[in-house]
């Protein structure tokens, strides 16, 4: 924990810029676990209550306030989309569950009510692209993970057990006892005012020690017990699950119907079919690229915060763990991007305003719709050269149709946004720095031509990308391989001094 608060300040007071790093808007959903064995009776009447016993709070939390902790209400709001999956949608063929067990009304796209009927044969970018669906709670995109189970067990402040752990309602503040090598010591996990990257990786180590005091303290309840004459530990007959328990499984697909009601007078089987494989679909990790509406509502991915159509820091540099993409992780060979003797030694080089300025300026004859856009990377010295140079750009005034970005993120990911963009561009000028060996300090301007190319070639590419490397062959690469850049595309690049490009 030290570590992460130490690195997280260093670079807010570095550049307070890095706090727009990866920045969403706080909305966050968590199920709650670490039952207290006193209050969990594994019936759905009694989640409500046994759930808010959890030494990890259930909840929603939708701009940064927590909506709920009630699991009847954070399971009502539960709802998956496939309009652009591989699936076709079950929600006009009707819906078994119409309510919960306790009343509580259910949609046609809740995760008990659906169907999975796949449907793999069209696959494009812009309408069916992965097999994934599309989860919300009450229509709205929700984080989940770690800190979402952090931010609502401290905004809920009702954690009963609190021999180490204490849930202020900003806080979360740790009791940690004295060991072998340590002192005792106080640690407080305080909600965030700007959620961003660094904040998740803040609150991912302080959950380290959080699960570390939850099980501690199970540890000194067993030796309580221990002390009262209660020995047992396991059942001493052959156990099986129950059949109408209820446990974690209410996000995803299938989960069961526990505690039924006896006869609902619609023929309905007590539980949910939970016993085919085919009925499991991937749900997404993390956002990929920018929201698009829904039929159902709300949003089909998570948006970043508007980070491909702003102009402002890049927010996310990582590239996200899509389903898409995972199996090219697990295969990837990454090579270097740069040189191994590469070391930063320079400033960042300056931007000369007015060489971009008619540069670009000079591009920009006829086309209706035109891009400008940087490729590379953020504190990398010569090599943060094209983001400089669109920052500066972006920041002058431009005739209508005429967009300036920050293309420093996965190639992949750039394709897949120039491909929603409608009307599409009809020109696009892309700024890069790279080694080519030619007289340093200069720039040269060149035309892609339109050619296909090699699908070795796009692979090779791809697993590089997907490892992180941002590159502008790599962009034009992938982009002519998925029809996402036009005929007319502008290269403008900046020959570096060798040694030049690297941390800074």
């Amino acid at each position: 924990m030290f570590i992460f608060d130490d690195l997280t300040e260093f670079f807010y007071d570095a550049d307070p810029k890095y706090k727009q790093v990866g920045t969403r808007a706080k909305n966050m959903i968590d199920t709650g676990m670490w039952d207290d064995p006193w209050a969990y009776d594994g019936t759905y009447a009694g989640a409500a209550e046994w759930g808010e016993r959890r030494w990890a709070t259930p909840g929603v939390v939708m701009d940064g306030k927590l909506i709920t902790t009630n699991l009847h209400h954070i399971n009502m709001g539960l709802e998956e989309f496939v309009e652009h999956s591989y699936y076709d949608s079950w929600e006009n063929d009707g819906y078994p569950y119409p309510t919960d067990p306790a009343g509580n009304p259910l949609g046609p796209n809740h995760p008990w009510n659906k169907e999975t009927k796949p449907r793999s044969d069209v696959r494009t970018w812009k309408d069916r692209y992965t097999w994934s669906t599309a989860p919300r709670w009450d229509r709205q995109v929700v984080e989940a993970g770690a800190y979402a189970r952090m931010w609502t067990t401290a905004a809920a402040g009702i954690m009963p057990h609190n021999r180490f752990l204490e849930a202020t309602g900003t806080s979360i503040k740790m009791d940690v006892p004295q060991t072998a090598s340590l002192p005792a010591m106080e640690l407080e996990w305080k909600i965030p005012e700007t959620w961003n990257a660094f904040e998740r990786n803040r609150a991912r180590a302080y959950h380290v020690l959080y699960s570390l005091l939850v099980g501690y303290e199970n540890v000194q309840m067993a030796f309580d017990l221990m002390g009262q004459g209660e020995n047992k530990v396991a059942t001493m007959t052959e156990f099986r699950i129950p059949r109408r328990a209820a446990g974690r499984r209410v996000l995803g697909s299938r989960a069961r119907l526990p505690d039924p009601p006896p006869d609902d007078g619609q023929g309905r089987p007590d539980q949910l079919p939970d016993h085919h494989a085919v009925d499991l679909q991937r749900l997404p990790g993390r956002p990929v690229r920018p929201a698009r509406p829904v039929r159902g509502g709300g949003r089909e991915h998570p948006d970043p915060g508007g980070v491909r159509v702003g102009r402002d820091v890049h927010r996310d540099r990582r590239l996200p763990c899509h389903p898409v993409l995972r199996p090219v992780h697990a295969v990837h060979r990454a090579r270097r991007q740069r040189r191994q003797h590469d070391h930063p030694r320079r400033d960042h080089v300056r931007v000369r305003r007015r060489v971009m300025l008619s540069t670009a300026q000079a591009d920009l004859a006829g086309p209706e719709r035109v891009l400008i856009g940087g490729v590379g990377y953020r504190w990398f010295g010569d090599g943060s050269f094209a983001l400089l140079a669109s920052d500066a750009l972006a920041a002058l005034e431009w005739p209508t149709g005429v967009d300036v970005l920050d293309l420093g993120y996965g190639a992949l990911h750039v394709a897949l946004d120039l491909t929603d963009v409608d009307p599409p561009y009809e020109r696009v000028v892309l700024l890069a720095v790279t080694e080519r060996g030619r007289e340093p300090g200069q720039l040269y301007r060149f035309r892609s031509p339109p050619a296909v190319p090699d699908l070795e070639d796009v692979q090779a590419r791809m697993y590089e990308a997907g490892a992180g490397v941002i590159d502008l062959d790599h962009v034009l690469v992938i982009g002519r391989h998925f029809g996402a850049l036009p005929d007319d595309v502008v290269v403008v690049e900046f020959e570096p001094q060798p040694g030049t490009t690297g941390r800074s």
